[in-house]
């Protein structure tokens, strides 16, 4: 198996690719529309010498763009629709250059008489790009994760190997694409030539509609969403054919593990991150509920935690940091990389993490740097210091939290300093709780005591 739908339309041509609103595609039936797609990439002037930065958002036109790409050789840059102008232009410019290209609107399937076919023959796994992923980091400013063929085709091997594939399958799309968690479903699902059933924008009801009537069989959910269908009145059943639901991306509480094993949902506790192409540990599907969020390595990925500081090597890694040179060499001699997380392995060699290091938080599913907010809040006039941190929260994981300074003289205007942020900052990073503090603690080298600070602000935490 390849990263190829050429190669997947000859291999399964009547399997079905793609299923959104109750609508089956086959590979056959999509075919023509992967080829005009690169057929207007290419006239648009996309080739593999650089990336095309593209807006995705779970829905067929971008799948099918992505396919297109994939079979082209060339890099995707995922743009989040939910940036904003801000995040977007920032991103660009330390990409650049690269092509910004549209979603295909209408395209024609038809093939020009004189236009070539697509190669049969699909490009090598190997080092060549897929994908450009930004994250955030502990820097402050996001950082683009370079993902190869190699790492998507070891990942989704190694996922298979423990999940299986079945006739059946569908793999449920309602995370955000340009998110490893969401594109992964589709790498997945092409290399097991099985579909993807588009499941979005994420609604309890929505989803579970699309579940029952698109047979879905594998989900993957982050809890916050989980908490969601859990809370749905009358009381949500999963049904028989859904067989796993990978559940990561935030801190998972025993008690949301416990209401999971009460309806026998099929939930398999996961860790990743963008950097490992998404999942690096994952519960194997023994049909023994889960009490606590704590898994084994994928086949073929590597873990330790040296201090507590969880690394991880293995075929899945990503490449590096993007662009080439912006970014110090992320592994160590030995090809460890460092996750930022804390955790621990048990005698059976599972991973319990407990926590990101450092600044970056994680709410809903979302990655969030505290550099990165804390930046926005002193842009505003009446903010002298800002600390963020998490707050803890059942539903979801930490809700982001702020701690600020006023200027001398200064009363600070909630709805002001919420229209500030939401200028700068995309809905999952704005601070959803804040405190005023007289000072911020310092450390007895003069710098913010961030752990004091939090514990200062939680008192005085108050809905922003």
């Amino acid at each position: 198996m390849n990263l190829s739908f050429h190669a997947a339309a000859r291999e399964r041509p009547a399997s079905a690719a793609l299923v959104e609103h109750g609508n089956v595609f086959t590979y056959e039936e999509l075919l023509p529309r992967v080829e005009a797609a690169i057929r207007s990439f290419r006239a648009a002037g996309v080739a593999p010498d650089r990336p095309a930065a593209i807006e995705v958002a779970p829905s067929a036109v971008s799948i099918v763009s992505l396919w297109a790409l994939f079979e082209m050789g060339v890099p995707a840059l995922l743009l989040h629709p939910g940036w904003t102008d801000a995040e977007r232009r920032l991103v660009l410019e330390e990409a650049a250059p690269v092509r910004l290209i549209a979603l295909p609107r209408d395209v024609d399937c038809d093939r020009a008489p004189d236009e070539p076919e697509i190669p049969p023959a699909p490009l090598p796994d190997d080092e060549r790009p897929a994908a450009i992923l930004y994250t955030s980091g502990v820097s402050g400013r996001p950082k683009g994760v370079l993902l190869s063929r190699r790492a998507f085709a070891a990942a989704a091997a190694a996922s298979a190997r423990v999940l299986g594939v079945k006739e059946e399958d569908r793999w449920g799309l309602c995370m955000p694409l340009a998110h490893v968690g969401g594109l992964s479903i589709v790498t997945r699902s092409l290399f097991a030539r099985r579909a993807v059933a588009v499941a979005a924008p994420f609604r309890a009801d929505t989803l579970i509609r699309a579940a029952a009537r698109d047979r879905i069989t594998i989900l993957s959910l982050v809890p916050t969403m989980m908490t969601r269908l859990l809370d749905r009145e009358p009381p949500w059943r999963p049904p028989k054919h859904l067989r796993a639901i990978l559940l990561g991306g935030a801190p998972i509480f025993p008690s949301l593990l416990k209401r999971c094993a009460r309806i026998h949902a099929p939930v398999l506790p996961t860790w990743g991150m963008t950097e490992t192409c998404a999942q690096a540990a994952t519960a194997r599907p023994d049909g023994v509920p889960h009490a606590e969020a704590a898994a084994p390595p994928l086949p073929g990925v590597e873990l330790r935690a040296p201090g507590g500081r969880v690394e991880v090597r293995g075929p899945t890694l990503f490449s590096g940091y993007f662009p080439a040179g912006a970014h110090a060499d992320p592994f160590d001699d030995e090809g460890w990389f460092d996750t930022g997380d804390r955790g621990f392995l048990d005698d059976g060699g599972r991973l319990h993490v407990l926590g990101r290091r450092e600044e970056v938080l994680i709410s809903g599913g979302e990655n969030v740097s505290a550099p990165e907010v804390e930046a926005a809040l002193l842009e505003h006039p009446d903010v002298e210091e800002a600390l963020v941190f998490g707050a803890p929260d059942r539903e979801w994981g930490e809700r982001i939290a702020a701690a600020v300074v006023l200027r001398e003289g200064a009363i600070l205007d909630d709805g002001a300093l919420r229209d500030h942020v939401e200028a700068r900052l995309a809905p999952h990073k704005r601070p959803r709780l804040l405190a005023v503090l007289p000072a911020l603690p310092r450390t007895a080298a003069g710098k913010t005591d961030r752990g004091e600070a939090a514990r200062a602000a939680l008192s005085r935490l108050r809905p922003l």
